[in-house]
């Protein structure tokens, strides 16, 4: 219990260090800019259809990866299914052959 508040006070005070050491790094020394309004308001440069194409891939794949993964598991899935009803079938052989040696 002591421990765990200790490092919670310890996590708390990193934080609070970490929070506040942009503004103490601030210079106090340089002059105060002021506001000055542009002339004109730059364009984008970017073209857009890389990010486009860049988001469907990544959806596409991810879509494609689970899909994946989903049929990985139902084979595992169908393998343990088939596993369990050979056994249970090897289960019944043997009580009828159990049933069938005491009669």
């Amino acid at each position: 219990m002591i421990f765990s508040r200790t490092i919670l006070f310890g996590h708390t005070l990193l934080s609070c260090l970490l929070f506040c050491l942009p503004l103490l790094a601030q210079d106090d020394a340089s002059p105060v800019q002021a506001f000055e309004a542009g002339g004109t308001v730059p364009k984008e440069n970017l073209p857009a259809w890389p990010f486009l194409y860049g988001a469907y891939f990544c959806f596409w794949a991810l879509l494609f990866g689970y899909m994946i993964y989903t049929w990985r598991r139902s084979v595992q899935i169908s393998g343990r299914i088939a596993h369990l009803d050979a056994r249970l079938d090897q289960i019944d052989a043997d009580i009828e052959r159990i049933e069938g040696a005491s009669q």
